[in-house]
């Protein structure tokens, strides 16, 4: 299963991004839950504190807002990513975004799934189709 994800600082610049294959998921659900925690972590790693972590999965949302999701597969994973949010953040908050909002994500999400398992996922140096579509979110709609 693909993941992907990218941080952004406050004026869109992309501060860090990544990419990679997931082996052995159940579902979107269980791989929209890793990619989200590998993107906290990231992240805390940076020595952030303050983030608004975006997905187009609604259940995610409300597994890290509410304990709706505890008792499922994926309850551990998403108990991990609260705590983790928890400790390490000042303030965070989690969004869900329309599909349409989603295309830079999706195209990780396409270079990950032919990545190999060694692969670095960490992207030192955005590929050009990933610079064109952040600059294309980034400019003023019209």
């Amino acid at each position: 299963m693909k993941q992907e994800g990218m941080e952004e600082d406050v004026s869109g610049d992309v501060i860090s991004a990544g990419r990679g294959r997931l082996y052995h998921v159940l579902d979107s659900f269980q791989a929209k839950v890793v990619a989200c925690l590998q993107g906290v972590q990231a992240i805390i790693d940076m020595g952030i504190g303050n983030a608004i972590v975006e997905t187009d999965a609604l259940l995610v949302v409300q597994g890290c807002t509410s304990t709706a999701y505890d008792l499922t597969l994926v309850g551990s994973l998403i108990f991990e990513l609260r705590h983790a949010v928890s400790v390490y953040f000042l303030n965070v908050k989690f969004n869900s975004v329309p599909r349409s909002c989603y295309k830079v994500a999706d195209a990780l999400a396409a270079l990950g799934s032919l990545c190999e398992l060694d692969k670095d996922t960490v992207v030192s140096v955005l590929p050009d189709c990933i610079r064109t579509l952040v600059a294309n979110d980034l400019a003023p709609n019209e």
